[in-house]
């Protein structure tokens, strides 16, 4: 139902567009009728003026020669009859003659009108002879006429104007009926709302306006739905992103905070809060957050701030910052500050909780400088506090003693009572010197059990001897370990500054080599260093330097073999690979001269790799060129054998090379294999799956269980040469070599007996049954490439 009142104020409210027109419409009716009637008024005028003045010329025309010849000879009673016609046509109502100038009365009658509501016309009288003017006739029409049809036509204007209300009335209604599905309209959408929305219903026809606006106000609504809908799973995911943000915060330790510069307005968010340890307040402002700021660190973030704001730049500052609870956090605060025009100035920032990675750099930073175990300084360390010291004695004048301590045979109790007791002794051992020293004076852990003290101020070297006595004295007490009551000694090497050098890596080098003259000296003693004692140093510093070289090089580490002889058929079986260091300068050097120092600087694994390389090299060229090759044994050094990456590696070689995997034997020592029974019994499973072949080589030295040795996945016992070539004069080491081989046949296993030497040896061997034998007449081992001949001198076939 459309309420009137609406519809009048929509009428005649003169901002609507109904309204508008409705006055343009009529503005512009009453301008053209306007318009109309003053055109055709003086249109009329116009041709109705012409006409009279026509007919007026048309009876002036007929009567102005009579008049003129009339009056040229004088006949005035004829002029009188020609005026008296004159007045015989319509509309004449008055004749005036003038003779010259004299106007001749009798033309003239009694006026029944105005003057002033007449039209006139005068024309000049001419004799006809001469062509003179003798006078002139006017005459006057009367008016009447005209107004008579100018009163009809303002009839016919105002029946025009009484039709044209009458049309814009129906007009005016028709407007009013088709407003009423506007007003409709303008209802329905003003009772639209995005979360109510219904769409709008039009009874008339859908092509007309309003069906039209209709239509488009549906589709707008549609749009606003889908726009709405959209808007509101917009929010929604703003929404889960903001709490995947603070979650994404909480999980990262990532906290925000904004300053609005121009309206002083602090906020922080919930991860900052936890951070800080405080509950969210709308009371705390920046001046709060500043004074949480550590004292040392605060003036700076003051500044950095101060700056960022005056500047408009990014920030990056690392700081202490204390929580509710007096803790401290550090945090690693980065920002900028934004400043738009006519939008103002906004600091923005983003603090990382590194409180952790701080603690865990304070205690790389600790680890770096100190040992974990006993908290003592570290080598690291102990170079910087030797420097300072060596710097100090020489201003002062003073002398710098420097003590390096081992504890004679320590890995004896790690290996028999466990790490545990070990490192608790060395805790108890580091308090029992640190007791002994001076405060000025730097005691340094720089190794498993070895330990080096810095006497920063001595006199002579007898404070120096004096120290170590009583240090080598107060060791040798019984220390109670976990219930365990031990006696341990200490070696001490000594020396000082500026009596062996200025050098700090050169001092602990010297009390290190005076400390191993001493074990040397039986242990459980010092010795003061001497130049004489590091000859022997520089040449095995030497013999390292050109080792380094020769493994670089690649072609002076080179493999010779050693072959392995059966003593059933005296037919080479195989061979061990031996290296031998050919230097460009001495020629041979055998492996009891370098190995020692490659498995002490760790240059063993390197060697080995060659060796190993260069054996399965060969190996292949057996394969190629024999049609039964032989098996080539390899020994692996205890550093090698413990190394993680061995079997990864010869499975590689093996892939590399293509090699059959029995043709390779892998060789480790009794001791070896005892050191560590499970990761021995691991490694080796893992190399029989590779179908190499195992060997323990020196077999009876060390002090291997049968209970092992039975787990282990090996195929041959290689019988130690110092029972072999004893076992002819000493019943004893026979004995013990039987016992081996009859304990290898019981379990399935290969004897190869070395150091096989002389016919008789041979002879004891083939009785007691071993299966191989190295020595004898091949004990000299022969370069590879020599080794082919050498196979064909022993008719083993060529293909």
């Amino acid at each position: 139902m459309v309420n009137m009142n609406k519809l009048r104020s929509l009428l005649f409210n003169r901002h609507s567009i109904i309204f508008r027109v409705m006055a343009m419409l009529a503005l512009n009716s009453v301008f053209f009728l306007v318009v109309l009637i003053v055109m055709t008024n003086s249109m009329l005028d116009k041709q109705y003026v012409a006409l009279e003045e026509e007919k007026v010329a048309t009876i002036m025309h007929q009567a102005k020669p009579t008049i003129a010849m009339h009056m040229m000879f004088g006949f005035f009673d004829a002029l009188e009859e020609e005026c008296k016609a004159l007045y015989l046509n319509e509309g004449i109502v008055q004749v005036e003659l003038f003779l010259g100038k004299e106007r001749l009365d009798f033309c003239s009658q009694p006026l029944r009108n105005n003057l002033l509501d007449t039209f006139t016309r005068s024309d000049a009288l001419v004799d006809a002879a001469s062509g003179t003017v003798i006078g002139s006739l006017k005459l006057y029409y009367s008016k009447e006429h005209y107004e008579v049809l100018r009163g009809e036509f303002y009839e016919m204007v105002w029946l025009f104007v009484i039709f044209y209300a009458l049309f814009i009335f129906l007009l005016f209604k028709l407007l009013s009926n088709a407003l009423k599905p506007l007003l409709l309209l303008k209802n329905a959408m003003e009772s639209f709302t995005p979360q109510h929305s219904h769409y709008i219903e039009h009874e008339g026809s859908s092509q007309s306006e309003v069906g039209l606006i209709a239509k488009a106000a549906n589709s707008m609504i549609r749009s606003i739905e889908l726009y709405s809908n959209d808007l509101m799973n917009l929010n929604k995911t703003i929404q889960e992103r903001e709490s995947h943000l603070q979650e994404a915060q909480r999980m990262a330790h990532v906290g925000s905070w904004e300053i609005d510069l121009d309206h002083d307005h602090f906020t922080m968010s919930s991860e900052m809060y936890r951070i800080l340890g405080l509950k969210p307040s709308a009371d705390f402002d920046f001046s709060h957050f500043v004074a949480l700021v550590v004292a040392e660190n605060r003036k700076e973030f003051e500044n950095i701030i101060a700056y960022s704001t005056l500047h408009g730049s990014t920030f990056d500052v690392v700081h202490g910052m204390y929580k509710s609870n007096g803790e401290t956090v550090y945090v690693h605060t980065k920002g900028k500050t934004r400043k738009k025009e006519h939008k103002g100035a906004r600091l923005s920032a983003v603090s990382l909780d590194i409180t952790q990675q701080t603690k865990a750099q304070e205690m790389i930073e600790h680890l770096a400088y100190y040992d974990p175990l006993t908290g003592l300084p570290n080598r690291t360390l102990l170079n910087d506090k030797l420097k300072s010291a060596i710097e100090v004695a020489m201003r002062e004048e003073f002398m710098v003693g420097v003590l390096f301590i081992d504890l004679d045979r320590f890995k004896l109790i790690n290996d028999t009572l466990g790490h545990e007791v070990g490192d608790a002794l060395l805790v108890e051992v580091s308090k029992t010197i640190l007791s002994m020293i001076a405060p000025t004076d730097t005691l340094a852990r720089i190794g498993g059990d070895e330990y080096v003290v810095i006497l920063s101020k001595i006199d002579n070297e007898f404070d120096a001897v004096t120290m170590a006595r009583k240090l080598i004295e107060k060791m040798q007490h019984k220390w109670s370990i976990h219930d365990h009551e031990l006696i341990i000694t200490s070696s001490i090497g000594i020396a000082l500054y500026p009596q062996h050098t200025n050098s700090t890596d050169a001092l602990v080098k010297y009390a290190d080599i005076a400390m191993y003259r001493a074990k040397e000296h039986g242990r459980n003693n010092w010795q003061l260093f001497e130049p004489s004692m590091s000859v022997d140093v520089q040449e095995q510093f030497a013999l390292e330097q050109d080792l380094r070289e020769a493994i670089k090089a690649g072609d002076q580490l080179k493999v010779y073999f050693q072959p392995k002889v059966s003593l059933f058929t005296g037919k080479i079986v195989g061979a061990e690979a031996l290296v031998r260091w050919v230097h460009p300068q001495q020629g041979i050097v055998y492996p009891d001269q370098f190995i020692p120092l490659a498995e002490n600087t760790g240059l063993i694994l390197e060697i080995g790799e060659s060796v190993l390389r260069q054996s399965m090299e060969y190996i292949r060229h057996l394969e190629e060129h024999f049609s039964d090759p032989i098996q080539i044994a390899v020994n692996l050094s205890g550093r090698q054998f413990q190394h993680q990456n061995l079997v990864s590696m010869v499975r590689d070689l093996l892939h590399e090379y293509g090699i059959k995997p029995h043709l390779l034997e892998l060789e480790i020592t009794e001791t070896i294999s005892m050191q560590d029974i499970s990761k021995t019994l691991a490694t080796l499973n893992e190399l029989k799956i590779l179908g190499v072949g195992l060997a323990i080589d020196d077999f009876g030295t060390g002090y291997s269980s049968l209970a092992y040795l039975k787990q282990f996945p090996v195929d041959t016992i290689k019988i130690d040469k110092s029972f072999v070539y004893e076992m002819i004069e000493d019943s004893e080491d026979r004995s013990i070599v039987e016992a081996i081989i009859l304990m290898a046949k019981a379990m399935d296993l290969y004897t190869v007996a070395e150091g096989v030497e002389t016919p008789e040896h041979v002879k004891i061997l083939h009785y007691l049954q071993c299966d191989y034998a190295q020595g004898y007449h091949y004990s000299k081992a022969i370069p590879a490439e020599e080794f082919d001949a050498f196979l064909n001198q022993t008719n083993r076939s060529f293909t």
